[in-house]
């Protein structure tokens, strides 16, 4: 078993621990510190969307009206979409999910109810009335916050249909089929019984810039996890997704040049007209050149693997393997005689 598969399968064992905690308790004091320290040595993180995530979160406790314990917020490197708070005010969200969602209200309609259910749940800080409940509460701080709070079943079903296409149903509440119908109902259900907004000139529009940048980024990624993965049904829809919502670039194109490469070992038209698609991008990476040089190489045609070739020694005059590609172009130029 590879390193990547070792690390996945820890990955979802803890996702699924942490899957299990949306029906139990929300660990605190000492529970809770345990629990942080135990998702800082499991899981890999990356600060690209962190100062983002800040921001969203610093709207959203403003707008609680009541004294909360500071939220610190990190972003998880791990495919499945999660949101989890704990009760001293440590806070997970995955790249998953980020990659998935489309503005500002969509992600804060995912971390308010958390954010309540771990540091104000309903009852503890308010008067007890029916019908209260996380999500009514964390509703009611996103629309004074100037959120859109109708994005919140949007988001919702935009995650079921996104996985539903790449086929990545798994564990923890966002995403498990059964688990983001609940939470649909639960949601629409908090609009519901949202009283009539008393001030409708207060919503902020969503910065559409920001999170579509951090989005791109991380549905990239995991494009390139699916890839390493062997996922080969659940990368072609999610790479039709990144190239419409986004458009096509060096990366995208690459990837799909990769994709293809590892679902047979003969370099077909396919396969070498992706690399192409590739290498005509002036920032595609030199290794791309090398690739293209030896599929034309296996394909037999050896005035285009030597163009190739020599294309990827005149950007990487240094590189450790410049002897192997020389010995090929002359292999290559003998055989031609």
């Amino acid at each position: 078993m590879t390193a990547s598969r070792n690390f996945l399968c820890r990955s979802l064992v803890l996702l699924a621990c942490l899957g299990g905690l949306a029906h139990a308790s929300v660990p605190q004091g000492i529970d809770a510190e345990r629990e942080e320290a135990r998702i800082k040595r499991e899981f890999r993180f990356t600060t690209l969307a962190d100062p983002y995530l800040t921001a969203i979160v610093a709207r959203i406790t403003a707008a609680a009206h009541e004294p909360l314990i500071p939220v610190h917020i990190r972003t998880v490197r791990t495919s499945r979409p999660l949101v989890h708070c704990l009760g001293n005010g440590a806070m997970f969200v995955s790249t998953g999910l980020l990659a998935r969602l489309e503005n500002d209200s969509q992600v804060a309609a995912l971390l308010a109810p958390e954010i309540v259910e771990a540091l104000a749940p309903a009852g503890r800080n308010l008067e007890k009335k029916k019908g209260v409940t996380d999500d009514t509460i964390g509703v009611a701080w996103l629309r004074r916050a100037g959120f859109d709070v109708a994005q919140g079943p949007v988001a919702i079903q935009r995650l079921r249909d996104l996985l539903d296409a790449e086929k990545q149903f798994s564990y923890g509440p966002l995403a498990v089929d059964n688990h983001l119908k609940r939470r649909l109902g639960q949601l629409r259900y908090a609009l519901e019984k949202l009283p009539p907004e008393k001030n409708p000139g207060a919503r902020v529009p969503d910065d559409p810039s920001s999170l579509r940048k951090i989005a791109h980024q991380f549905s990239l990624e995991l494009a390139a996890e699916f890839i390493d993965q062997h996922e080969k049904e659940s990368f072609p829809p999610l790479i039709e997704r990144i190239e419409r919502e986004f458009g096509a670039n060096t990366r995208s194109l690459c990837l799909r040049a990769n994709y293809l490469h590892t679902l047979g070992a003969s370099p077909s038209a396919a396969v070498i007209d992706a690399f192409r698609q590739c290498v005509s991008a002036p920032d595609a990476p030199v290794m791309y050149h090398r690739e293209l040089a030896l599929l034309y190489r296996t394909a037999g045609d050896a005035p285009a693997a030597i163009l190739e070739f020599n294309e990827y020694l005149k950007r990487a005059p240094t590189a450790v393997d410049a002897p192997i590609i020389k010995s090929y172009i002359e292999e290559l130029r003998a055989n031609k005689q």
